[in-house]
């Protein structure tokens, strides 16, 4: 809501080349509280005088001898700086009006003045243009709002993920916030060892076309990417946008990346390079999520004990097995089908939570794994 006080202090500029005519008008605006005035005689001086001052209205007479206010309007126009720029132009020819607007003006005063009119038209005008260099300050900080999401997060989310980021209002909470999340750590179970006769420019092309297709399914099941290992990846669902089916979609998301582990040992087999197998690790709690390293270098992802706890379960997956967590089952319980749970063995300290291995989503034939 633009207020009376930010109208009185706009900028205001009289063009006309009769002294008496100009003094006038500034009677009139000064009475009612505008301060910003200029003045000039000389209607050539009127795209240098807005160059330097942005004004917010012109008051411009049409006749004048050195130059008509058409061509200001003209020159203006031309300068290409401020296309929204409000003209009230002044005359004493009605006639001339119809090409007065079509020459950019936006109003018009008749001569001989009336107060009331002047100041109605003035204020009308001022509202507008005020009004819209709010639109044009919001739009900016939009704009930079949205390149900062694109180059902080961008290239870890789903183009969905991004829409639905660009809807929160407010981009502070980039910056730390707790979101209930599905975390999941996908890794290769001895491929290291497996490939350890293999040129190396091999084995970094089929890590990398594996990397790629995970990223890929995790993209498309809505999932974020939080960061990479060697030969693994670690994905967050439910930040930085939380929806109800999180863990559902990071679950299915697991189970679709082991069944493409075939299409990619197909590619590893063409290449000659030994088969892969992937381990991966559910687990779902409350994180902290936000930029998370220095002013130079930074990247979106999670901090908590969620995160270890996610890695812990990882763990203990083997190659070609998907691990939940008790709150991750608790999440999607009736739409996994799952082994007994079990407490791992050997770890020196004890899990805080049974584990789960999934062994497919319930109802759909083209979700089910083969046993580890």
């Amino acid at each position: 809501m633009i207020t009376a006080t930010e109208i009185h202090a706009a900028r205001i500029l009289i063009v006309d080349d009769r002294d008496a005519n100009i003094a006038l008008l500034e009677g009139i605006l000064y009475r009612d509280g505008y301060s910003a005035i200029d003045r000039t005689l000389d209607p050539r001086e009127v795209c240098d005088l807005h160059a330097q001052n942005h004004y917010d209205l012109i008051l411009l007479d049409l006749h004048m001898p050195a130059m008509d206010g058409f061509e200001v309007m003209a020159g203006l126009k031309a300068l290409g700086t401020d296309p929204w720029l409000p003209v009230l132009v002044i005359t004493a020819q009605p006639g001339h009006l119809l090409r007065a607007l079509q020459s950019g003006a936006r109003d018009f005063i008749s001569k001989p003045f009336d107060l009331a009119e002047v100041l109605m038209r003035v204020h009308n005008l001022l509202e507008i243009r005020l009004l819209h260099k709010e639109l044009q300050t919001y739009t900016k900080k939009l704009e930079l709002r949205n390149a900062f999401i694109c180059e902080t997060v961008g290239r870890h989310l789903s183009e969905e993920a991004m829409e639905a980021l660009m809807a929160v209002p407010d981009l502070l909470e980039l910056s730390g916030q707790t979101n209930r999340v599905t975390m999941m750590t996908a890794d290769l179970r001895g491929f290291t060892l497996a490939a350890s006769g293999v040129a190396p420019e091999k084995v970094n092309a089929a890590v990398n076309a594996y990397l790629d297709k995970m990223v890929e399914i995790l993209l498309d099941h809505g999932g974020t990417i939080d960061g990479f290992t060697a030969d693994g990846i670690m994905g967050l669902f439910g930040a930085p946008v939380a929806r109800p089916d999180d863990a559902r979609r990071a679950v299915a998301c697991s189970v679709a990346m082991q069944r493409a582990m075939a299409q990619v040992n197909a590619q590893n087999t063409e290449m000659g390079v030994p088969p892969m197998a992937m381990g991966v690790g559910l687990h779902s709690g409350d994180v902290i999520v936000s930029n998370i390293g220095s002013t130079q270098r930074a990247k979106y992802g999670a901090l908590g004990s969620a995160v270890k706890l996610t890695a812990r379960v990882g763990s203990c997956s083997l190659g070609g097995q998907v691990l939940i967590s008790q709150t991750t089952f608790d999440a999607v319980r009736g739409y996994v089908d799952i082994e007994p749970s079990f407490a791992p063995s050997g770890d020196r300290v004890p899990m805080p939570f049974p584990i789960y291995s999934v062994s497919g989503v319930t109802g759909q034939a083209e979700q089910v794994l083969p046993r580890a």
